[in-house]
């Protein structure tokens, strides 16, 4: 019996193998690329070019997703010792396919491997994933012990980063001057933005919320392909000085920026498509479309959230307040004595159920904060930084181009003017100065050229980010589910103390509120 190749069929590594081979879940794959991945497997150069061939006549040809199937089932069995190597195998084998090694990697270092394969290749593609960016490093900003300064209190923030396990003290303004540096260094990247600085603001909302965008600022940075190896970064996360704000200023504020860096920046022209433009702005109008749904999705999130809190102080008021009723011993001759005693009971008995119910809601409210609204605002940060950079792009690179472009062409026209009047000395003069502005035109050229090659990186990146979209309504959906059960089992455990509590109220008459004799009953003395 013939064997199947598809994706029901086949082992779950050759699945998972060809999601990586796969660029953004194409179903075609780089036949140069299957050929390396069959190249660790350690077999014998031969059998790898035998395998290949199989899988791809052509060498300027893609290899198929059903073909992939077939080159690791084939490579899984030389490893086995099989002698033939083409489709014969599958005609008359049965069972489970086998399952190849390549150098004793798992599916993670193929992975990364897979991903540095591409940049190297191919300059165009920012070959990560969101799993990808957030392996780079994970960073904690927490609330440091309350600083008074001579005239104001200030804040402080320990700043903890898992890939330097070094934890140090930062300020609002080191903050900001790691933005201007990073910025100055990185003008054709996504550089995320900071939140305002309002003085004279200590109420603890407001800083509880610029707590979170540092948080989600200084993440953003130190996951950025381009950020993340640059010693900027591991200053500001590293140096335990004091002055970090100065220092920083002093060591990287004269550093040149990434054109005149980068060992692609005079060549970016031929990795820049012809249709740039439209695709630049394709990517605009879905990061518009992108931007405006997640606003609504987190606008909901956040009310979601005020609801659960509000729940949570409703509640937890409650209870105080059963708990007052309680602390009263005094008896009443207003109505039923047996029927005051049973309410304070009855009030005292459920105040932990009211308290449970609280605790309910406030953990729900804390989870959709962290895993829903705070994912939600992190690709609102993302979708905020990529406007930024295209209006960078329009009113710096594209301008600064065209001034020096309308340069070029009126010293021409002034030599021009000058040669017809035979005024040589002057003629040399603009001749001089063209050669100026031409290698000033030349420059903003290969910056135009670079920064529209970096727009489109940073598009495919917000795109990576995209992911936390179904992330956060899968945790959203989530926490729902469970915790409107907690609160629904929360308030069904009330119920039977309740009516336990009440036995009076389950049809009993009711004592009149009024004396005998029609008047107020006297106040005890």
């Amino acid at each position: 019996m013939a064997v199947e190749f598809t994706a029901g069929v086949v082992p779950p590594f050759y699945r998972e193998l060809c999601n990586i081979l796969s660029a953004d879940g194409h179903a075609e794959i780089d036949r140069a690329l299957v050929g390396k991945l069959i190249a660790k497997s350690g077999l014998p150069g031969p059998v790898v070019q035998d395998i290949l061939h199989n899988a791809s006549k052509s060498p300027n040809s893609a290899v198929t997703r059903t073909n992939l199937y077939k080159s690791l089932a084939l490579t899984a069995f030389a490893q086995l010792g099989r002698t033939t190597i083409d489709d014969k195998i599958f005609e008359t084998f049965s069972g489970d396919l086998p399952v190849p090694n390549f150098e004793s990697a798992n599916l993670d270092t193929i992975r990364e491997w897979v991903g540095i394969w591409r940049r190297e290749t191919n300059p165009r593609i920012l070959g990560y994933k969101y799993d990808d960016v957030v392996a780079f490093d994970s960073i904690q900003v927490e609330m440091a012990a309350e600083k008074k300064g001579l005239i104001l209190k200030h804040v402080e923030y320990h700043v903890t980063s898992s890939k330097y396990r070094v934890k140090v003290t930062r300020r609002y303004s080191d903050f900001l001057a790691f933005y201007e540096v990073l910025l100055s260094k990185f003008p054709y990247r996504m550089v995320p933005r900071l939140p305002p600085k309002k003085f004279l603001d200590t109420r603890p909302e407001f800083i509880e919320i610029r707590r979170k965008w540092l948080r989600r600022f200084v993440n953003l940075v130190a996951r950025h392909p381009a950020f993340a190896p640059d010693p900027i970064l591991k200053f500001f996360l590293t140096f335990n000085g004091p002055d970090t704000q100065d220092k920083l200023r002093e060591t990287f504020k004269m550093a040149p920026d990434e054109f005149l860096n980068s060992e692609i920046a005079w060549d970016a022209k031929q990795w820049v498509s012809s249709d740039v433009q439209m695709q630049i702005a394709g990517a605009k109008n879905q990061v518009e479309l992108l931007g405006k749904t997640v606003e609504a999705f987190k606008a909901m999130a956040d009310r979601m959230v005020m609801r659960r809190t509000g729940l949570a102080a409703d509640m937890l008021n409650s209870a105080k307040a059963a708990g007052l009723m309680c602390q009263d011993g005094a008896t009443t001759s207003w109505g039923d004595p047996h029927r005051w005693s049973e309410l304070r009971a009855a009030l005292k008995a459920i105040a932990p159920d009211l308290v449970n119910i609280s605790e309910t809601a406030e953990n729900l409210a804390d989870s959709e904060a962290d895993t829903v609204a705070d994912k939600m605002a992190l690709l609102l940060d993302v979708v905020t930084a990529f406007k930024d950079l295209c209006e960078r792009h329009e009113k710096g690179v594209v301008k600064e181009h065209s001034t020096a472009l309308y340069k070029v062409g009126v010293m021409k026209q002034k030599k021009m003017d000058a040669t017809v009047k035979t005024q040589g000395v002057a003629s040399m003069h603009y001749d001089n100065r063209i050669q100026r502005q031409e290698s000033e035109l030349s420059v903003m050229e290969h910056r135009n050229s670079y920064s529209l090659h970096c727009l489109c990186l940073e598009a495919q990146l917000v795109f990576v980010y995209m992911e936390l979209l179904p992330r956060a309504l899968e945790n959203l959906s989530q926490n729902e589910v469970k915790g409107n059960k907690d609160i629904c089992r929360a308030w069904q455990e009330m119920i039977p103390r309740v009516d336990a509590l009440f036995p009076s109220a389950r049809g009993l008459p009711q004592s009149s509120t009024t004396s005998p004799s029609g008047s107020l009953p006297s106040t005890p003395s």
